[in-house]
């Protein structure tokens, strides 16, 4: 190696794992935890999941961080920290370069007061599968199924892997009468209820069961306003004509055979390769979250990141391979890192004066509850 020893952080265990395999060819490569006598005697390269932040490097030359926005860096326990910055401050007392990669860099990287290097427009283009925005507002305002014609067209072609991308478990989590358009809640505490088992509603909140009848007008017919992840299954079934594989964070393995799979973003983690992927719900994904563009945006790259594996695989004289993102009603959901930083740093500047605002008002609120007992009228009877 030209600089000396190089630690290497990446979010988990396997792309660690993945990555060694491919720089073995540099020199000697430690991979941690397995491997913390052989980076504590000296080696090219040690390269690790989150922990290897700390591992003990003698002589270290440089520090890299790959995938910088993902949020297997951060550990939730307390007290939490993040790899990220661990690697940054270690990097400025000892004095040496670090560096972070990411396709799509986080806020705190982008106003960290960092070096920014970018590619020019083609070579980053040429990265990225090609991006297909479905409005389903546009064309067809009356449809309310989450299967769309280029995702049916997709889901025919004989031969591709395809995988849909739903963050909605169960089989509907919003419900609503045909007949008097009421939306079902429940009676104890008006709360949406779900569908979580065929002929079932349940409440998220209280547990509350109940038959899968209209309350207001007693109607069995029940419209799927958010169908989840199982109710989807079917839908796909009936499109593709093959059968669809469901996958959990609860999943275990998968079969070989599969070609096509409906789950959450858990399932972007279970296989190796895909040629199509859909997000039939990504305006879910830039919602009441307080990093939701930043955490859409990595799934876009995660999920990008698989099908150019499959480009890679089948050559370039393979069919381009798509990306299906829906999107209804139109939202501004961000294209790149400008749009990202643009609008994240407002929002955030905004919510902690909130934050404090409301902190300041319930400190206020519970001193004037707080009174002072009051004192009793009695008196003590002198003593004669």
């Amino acid at each position: 190696m030209a600089l000396g020893p190089v630690l290497i952080v990446t979010p988990s265990v396997d792309r660690a794992r993945l990555a060694a395999a491919r720089l073995r060819a540099l020199g000697s490569v430690a991979l941690l935890p397995n491997d913390w006598a052989l980076a504590l005697g000296g080696t090219d390269l040690t390269i690790g999941a989150r922990s290897a932040a700390w591992a003990s490097v003698p002589d270290l030359a440089a520090i890299i961080v790959l995938d910088e926005h993902d949020e297997a860096l951060q550990e939730e326990r307390s007290p939490t920290w993040h790899a990220r910055d661990v690697c940054l401050e270690r990097a400025r007392r000892a004095g040496i370069p670090c560096v972070l990669v990411s396709p799509t860099p986080s806020l705190a990287a982008l106003h960290g007061g960092l070096e920014l290097r970018l590619d020019d427009r083609r070579t980053e283009r040429l990265g990225w599968p090609h991006v297909e925005v479905i409005d389903l507002g546009a064309d067809d305002p009356w449809i309310t199924s989450l299967v769309t014609s280029p995702l049916i067209q997709e889901l025919r072609t004989e031969g591709r892997r395809v995988a849909c991308i739903h963050n909605t478990t169960g089989r509907a989590r919003r419900l609503a009468c045909k007949r008097c358009r009421e939306l079902s809640v429940c009676e104890a505490c008006a709360t949406p209820v779900a569908e979580r088992t065929a002929g079932v509603l349940t409440c998220p909140r209280c547990g509350t069961e109940r038959p899968k009848v209209c309350q207001a007008c007693g109607a069995a017919k029940l419209v799927n306003l958010r169908p989840g992840v199982s109710r989807l299954r079917e839908e796909l079934e009936a499109a593709a004509g093959r059968p669809v594989i469901e996958v959990t964070a609860a999943t275990d393995d998968l079969p070989d055979d599969a070609d096509v799979f409906v789950g959450t973003e858990a399932l972007l983690h279970r296989v190796r390769r895909l040629d199509t992927v859909a997000f039939v719900d990504f305006d879910a994904e830039l919602l009441a979250r307080y990093r939701a563009g930043e955490q859409a945006l990595g799934l876009l790259a995660h999920a990008a990141r698989l099908v150019g594996c499959a480009m890679a695989a089948a050559g370039s004289s393979c069919r381009p391979t798509t990306l299906v993102t829906r999107s209804w009603p139109p939202c501004a959901w961000p294209t790149g890192t400008g749009d990202l930083g643009a609008g994240g740093t407002s929002r955030r500047t905004r919510i902690p004066a909130l934050r404090s605002a409301r902190l300041a008002r319930g400190r206020r609120s519970r001193r004037v509850r707080r009174r002072a007992p009051a004192r009793s009228t009695c008196r003590r009877p002198r003593a004669r």
